[in-house]
């Protein structure tokens, strides 16, 4: 079984690393620097992943309240695979992945102007990621939560060993940031609040983690600064 295992994750290594690139930055060329904007800057640990090479799947996201009261998304950066929802196995077969970044997944749904090619991207290696997101008007003055999921495949433990290829559940990332009282080049700190669902049954995020063991090693930190725009 063991050996089963481990030839399975080579193979699945094999179609996932022809998708990796060495990229540092994402939205430069579409951010206006004259403008609010923020970096969000997401440090890697590969020595949590397989191999020390299989980086993980993740989705970056930020979550404000709409004029009427009603919570809206934006996708600041996804994961090709998990992006598009298509992963290649045996045979060159596409299957699905829902369990992968469950509850970006379900926000995604709430999206309503989504463009995911312009938002997603080849998995990223390297030591350190950074996302530029440009900040709306319509929530300049307002508290905004910034999300990050990640999730890599079959890390198995004694407490998630039942999947064939997932693994651990996902583990959720947050920080808060209260628009109007934020200084220039402010930065904040992501921490943990919870797991996704191993399956992918739903959106829900899981308070209780504390059976994730290297699933919660994926990222060193995720920061989010903002910066005002204009002459630094």
């Amino acid at each position: 079984m063991k050996r089963l295992l481990i030839g399975l994750m080579i193979i699945f290594m094999s179609f996932v690393g022809c998708d990796l690139k060495s990229e540092t930055e994402k939205g430069q060329d579409t951010i206006d620097f004259e403008k609010p904007y923020l970096a969000i800057s997401v440090s890697f640990n590969p020595a949590a992943y397989h191999f020390n090479v299989l980086y993980p799947q993740f989705a970056i996201w930020i979550e404000y309240e709409n004029d009427d009261g009603e919570l809206g998304y934006h996708t600041a950066f996804v994961t090709r695979g998990t992006g598009k929802n298509q992963w290649v196995w045996f045979g060159g077969t596409l299957v699905r992945r829902p369990e992968a970044t469950p509850v970006w997944s379900g926000t995604r749904k709430k999206e309503t102007d989504l463009d995911i090619d312009a938002v997603s991207g080849a998995t990223p290696i390297g030591a350190l990621f950074t996302i530029y997101c440009q900040v709306p008007e319509n929530i300049n003055n307002k508290k905004i939560n910034v999300y990050s999921e990640v999730n890599e495949s079959m890390d198995l433990n004694v407490y998630y060993g039942f999947h064939p290829t997932n693994g651990q559940p996902s583990i959720v990332w947050k920080a808060s940031l209260d628009m109007d009282q934020l200084a220039n080049g402010q930065e904040t700190d992501s921490e943990i609040i919870g797991h996704g669902n191993t399956w992918g049954a739903n959106d829900t995020i899981y308070e209780d983690y504390s059976h994730v063991t290297t699933g919660t090693k994926l990222f060193h930190y995720v920061k989010v600064t903002y910066f005002e725009g204009g002459a630094q």
